[in-house]
């Protein structure tokens, strides 16, 4: 079982064509889901040798935060349809995934997250995972 994992983990690491590729390997309770990067020259300092051409995420399923579409919504003045999208994203996945969970076209999604990155003045998906934690973590304390 693990063996044909990490083939299918080579598999993947093989195919970054888009910049990004994502697994979910295992069974409840114990699911992880994988996810490959590449890394652009433009994260690289000026001069530095690139000695990684891809970053590995790993993260528990089971254990993930969730931050509700409901707050994404009244937090950054998101349609539904924006915050439902950003939900999914920050679940994981990227927009390909959160696309195809909601069951819209992949070129939706991409107008909805244009629109979605627009109103919390980030520029990329990770940046919003970012504000979307941290948000949600001191309207929590609040």
């Amino acid at each position: 079982r693990d063996q044909r994992a990490l083939t299918t983990l080579r598999r993947g690491s093989r195919s970054l064509a888009h910049g990004q590729w994502s697994i979910v390997v295992g069974e409840a309770p114990r699911t992880i889901g994988v996810t490959l990067t590449r890394l652009s020259e433009h994260v690289l300092v000026p001069g530095m040798v690139a000695l990684a051409t891809t970053a590995v995420f790993l993260s528990d399923l089971a254990a993930r935060t969730r931050v509700a579409a409901a707050f994404l919504q009244s937090a950054f003045a998101l349609t539904p349809a924006e915050a439902a999208l950003a939900e999914a994203i920050i679940a994981g996945g990227g927009v390909r995934g959160a696309a195809n969970a909601l069951g819209i076209a992949l070129t939706t999604a991409k107008t909805h997250l244009q629109h979605v990155l627009q109103k919390t003045q980030t520029r990329r998906q990770a940046e919003l995972v970012r504000l979307a934690f941290a948000a949600s973590a001191a309207n929590a304390q609040s």
